[in-house]
């Protein structure tokens, strides 16, 4: 855990991953992820900022579902005031192809 800038205690990046990535296993199959990570790979090399886990179902709903899992106030700034630890989060989840990270 750690502070945000307003004193809250919010859950590490990596802990919002590591949920994140649980969740994304949990709902495509082996073969869907497999294409999700070549294709993520690919728009890393291009530098295009896109996830391919949205073609297999809906990650903002997951990771609103982890935020809310994780903590009530990440939940509620989610995609605003807290934007920054949930981007760095899922960038962290799909960069390890949304495998466990070691803390």
């Amino acid at each position: 855990m750690k502070l945000s800038t307003t004193g809250e205690v919010l859950p590490t990046a990596v802990e919002i991953a590591n949920s994140f990535s649980f969740s994304i296993r949990e709902m495509v199959d082996k073969e869907e992820l497999k294409i999700i990570n070549i294709e993520n790979d690919r728009y890393r090399a291009k530098g295009e900022p896109l996830c391919e886990t949205h073609a297999y179902c809906d990650p903002n709903e997951l990771m609103l579902g982890v935020c809310q899992l994780l903590s009530p106030v990440l939940y509620e700034g989610a995609f605003t005031t807290h934007i920054d630890i949930v981007m760095e989060a899922w960038t962290l989840a799909s960069n390890n192809h949304f495998k466990k990270i070691k803390e």
